[in-house]
């Protein structure tokens, strides 16, 4: 039997409370490390490599302080040996000194032209730089502040480069607001705002108009700003070297204060920025790369030639090293001086000159809050959001796989802690609702009674208006997140489709109602299919994120079956507006129902790639076929070769 317990909206200051005591034979002991990457130069600009941990002087706050560790990053290769033919470590060997890569394309507001340049020397670094064993993944900006994570982690640099070649040929990428900024004004009218006639007429529209993309530059220049920290926040749970490199055209609309809290959050995750000004030395907004570059210890390009940067950080990898030491006194979340030096005459060492030890409140508010801004960077935990369609308010719908979240031991039973979130946004960006609500569930210790899926069914929390959904579940016991943003104009019904679902035949969910609002009394209710205060049902599982390998079934709900029956009925997969699978509902498996009829058909998806795809029913006739209904889909990656646990086991025995 497992048991909901709904806890009262929590404030977003509100600290996790503690997991709950195993037993009294229990010990925990915590350890804190400080890692800082360095680079070592001789006088003549080379790297060196070699130095050992007494050559190396730390300095924090003033206080010259013992180094626990020194190890050098880059694993070296043949001179001239190709990197993306050299063997990687097998699938599931990740060792904790490999090094990360985010490639961070800023689309949004730079021209195609640099960054088609950019993903040019991307693909020739990753042809012939670096060392086998690193990760890479490829995340950028588009317009409308639209965040997008291209490619996840993955050390199989072919599939990288493929990532790089279709972006290059998606129009996404091609940003209208950069070519506008960039178009000359007609006429010579630029600086006659102030002339008579209609050369002063046309120099005036041209300026205003001008001036409104400056301001939407700005903004955009600050939604980069929020995804930079979603980045940061999703590298912090790595082990290794991390680094993201930035490419555009420069960085408009971040004030000081920004640049301070990024910098702050890119050091406390020991995160390097290298980035690149596409447009050259003095392009707009160079100054504020170059703080955070030298804030963060990496490296800066400015120039057009996109694969400077790439030169830059292969050529310094020889010297690349780690260094750990133990901080003084508890994490307070406010920087601290720090400052290495070499005694071997000659060497000079670059390297960020400040840490920051968050506390475990100021880390989780900031992953959840990059949850929310990039949901994208989440989708490895499983989670799937979904609104399904309805005439008014609508319910938001939550698929969490429960081998994703830690249940913990105690008298009697296992317990586990998860808190979600979600958040809704009309056409123009602005919230309209938003609800969250911390959860515990429990069941007997036995590991057979465990759930394999649950679906949560927020009610009515979806206004009409909505444009589209975020949702977070964060498990406040192992610290694992997932985040997914749904879009209600994908799941629609009209013509008599009263229902349209995909799930794997056998798979079952335990279904719970979510009060989205405070239940009043603030005592804990149970909560099932059927409203708060009934008991958990069991049903066949809600998703639409689903890996090349299964197979699920489609059931479409009609209140009528027609005289012509289920031979002008057909489903289709498109891919934006190409039709890439066309599946006849002939054959399909007929049963009646109260209300209606329901035919299940199964839809095979391994000839689909990995992505987001839009599953239509349509009826077919002599004119174009009528749409009655669509609902979104997902491919996962099959194999991800990047198995890094999410979360830890269903059940911990003891710690």
């Amino acid at each position: 039997m497992l048991l909901l317990l709904l806890a009262a909206p929590s404030a977003a200051r509100d600290p996790s409370p503690p997991p709950p005591e195993v037993s009294d034979l229990f010990e925990r002991t915590t350890t804190a490390i400080v890692l800082v990457e360095f680079w070592a130069r001789d006088a003549s600009g080379h790297p060196v490599a070699g130095l050992l941990p007494e050559e190396i002087r730390l300095v924090v706050d003033g206080l010259r302080r013992p180094i626990v560790t020194l190890e050098p990053v880059l694993v070296t290769r043949a001179k001239g040996e190709a990197t993306a033919d050299l063997p990687a470590p097998a699938a599931g060997e990740a060792p904790a000194s490999a090094r990360r890569f985010v490639l961070f394309f800023n689309d949004g507001i730079s021209l195609p032209s640099g960054m088609g340049r950019a993903r040019q020397a991307a693909m020739e670094f990753l042809e012939k730089g670096g060392a086998p064993g690193d990760f890479f993944a490829i995340a950028s900006s588009e317009e409308h502040r639209r965040f997008r994570l291209l490619q996840d982690f993955s050390r199989d640099r072919r599939a990288v480069m493929e990532t790089l070649r279709r972006s290059l040929g998606e129009t996404g990428r091609i940003s209208s607001l950069a070519l506008e900024m960039n178009r000359p004004a007609p006429d010579g009218a630029q600086g006659k705002r102030g002339a008579a006639g209609p050369a002063g007429d046309r120099a005036r529209e041209w300026e205003v108009g001008h001036e409104m993309l400056a301001k939407q530059a700005r903004s955009s220049g600050r939604s980069v700003m929020d995804g930079l920290e979603a980045l940061v926040a999703w590298l912090a749970a790595y082990p290794g070297p991390r680094s993201i490199l930035y490419f555009g055209d420069g960085l408009l609309g971040v004030t000081r204060r920004d640049i301070e809290d990024f910098t702050s959050a890119a050091v406390a995750s020991s995160v390097t920025v290298h980035a690149a000004n596409t447009r050259g030395l003095g392009g707009a907004g160079d100054d504020t790369l170059a703080t955070i570059a030298t804030e963060t210890g990496g490296l800066r390009s400015n120039s057009n030639d996109a694969a400077a940067l790439f030169r830059d950080v292969d050529a310094e990898a020889g010297g690349a090293y780690v260094v750990s030491f133990t901080p003084p006194g508890e994490a307070d979340g406010r920087p601290h001086s720090l400052r290495l030096s070499c005694t071997r005459p000659g060497v000079q060492l670059r390297h960020r000159h400040t840490f920051v030890r968050e506390t475990p409140d100021q880390a989780r508010r900031r992953a959840i809050e990059s949850a929310f801004i990039a949901p994208d960077l989440h989708a490895r935990f499983g989670l799937d959001a979904m609104i399904p369609a309805g005439p008014e308010a609508r319910d938001l719908l939550l698929y969490v796989p429960a081998d994703r979240i830690l249940f913990l031991p105690g008298p009697g039973s296992a317990t586990a802690r998860i808190e979600i979130g979600a958040v809704a946004f009309d056409r123009e960006g602005h919230e309209i609702a938003r609800m969250s609500r911390r959860i515990d569930l429990r069941r007997g210790q036995n590991e057979a009674s465990a759930p394999r899926a649950i679906n949560l069914r927020v009610a009515r929390l979806v206004p009409p208006e909505a444009a589209s959904v975020t949702a977070v579940v964060s498990d406040l016991q192992s610290g694992a997140l997932g985040a997914a943003r749904a879009l209600p104009a994908l799941e629609a019904h009209a013509g008599g489709l009263t229902g349209l679902t995909l799930d794997i035949p056998g798979e079952t969910s335990l279904w719970l109602q979510v009060a989205a609002t405070n239940p009043g009394s603030g005592a804990a209710t149970h909560a099932g299919n059927n409203g708060p205060g009934s008991a958990p049902t069991t049903a066949p599982a809600r998703r639409v994120r689903f890996s090349p390998e299964e197979r699920p079934t489609c059931e479409i709900r009609l209140s009528d079956l027609g005289p012509e029956g289920e031979s002008r009925l057909r489903v289709v997969v498109f891919q934006g507006r190409v039709p890439l699978l066309i599946q006849p509902l002939a054959g399909a498996e007929i049963r009646k129902e109260p209300g209606g009829v329901v035919l299940s058909l199964a839809v095979p998806l391994g000839d689909l790639a990995p992505g987001d795809y839009v599953l239509e029913v349509q009826e077919t006739g002599a004119s174009d076929p009528a749409e009655l209904g669509r609902m979104p889909l997902t491919i996962t990656p099959a194999t991800p070769d990047d198995r890094r646990s999410l979360a830890p086991s269903r059940t911990v025995a003891r710690q």
